[in-house]
């Protein structure tokens, strides 16, 4: 799987384990929350209490929709599209956002 080979790339994987999720495996693309609410399902967890980081206007849709707790990480400022959910441009900061919602 492509997103495997990436994560083990960049010496992610280790924080994943076997919690990574394919809109090919699935069969749901964004902006459906499928793909949002069966890895929910799969770890055992709430929609409401799953939080969603996305630089996308479709992944956004995608969590608004699945009720997830939706952040827009937007490094270069992209006006493109507004959505109502926090915003940031720099990934220290979301510790911060995660606690505050």
């Amino acid at each position: 799987m492509l997103i495997a080979k990436a994560l083990s790339v960049c010496s992610l994987d280790s924080f994943f384990g076997d919690n990574i999720f394919s809109s090919y495996v699935v069969g749901s693309w964004k902006p459906e929350p499928g793909l949002f609410l069966h890895a929910a399902k799969s770890m055992g967890h709430l929609p409401q209490s799953c939080a969603v980081v996305e630089d996308s206007a479709p992944g956004i849709q995608a969590a608004i929709s699945a009720e997830m707790n939706a952040f827009r990480y937007n490094p270069h400022g992209q006006t493109e599209f507004v959505q109502n959910v926090p915003s940031f441009d720099d990934m220290r900061v979301l510790p911060a956002l995660l606690k505050d919602s």
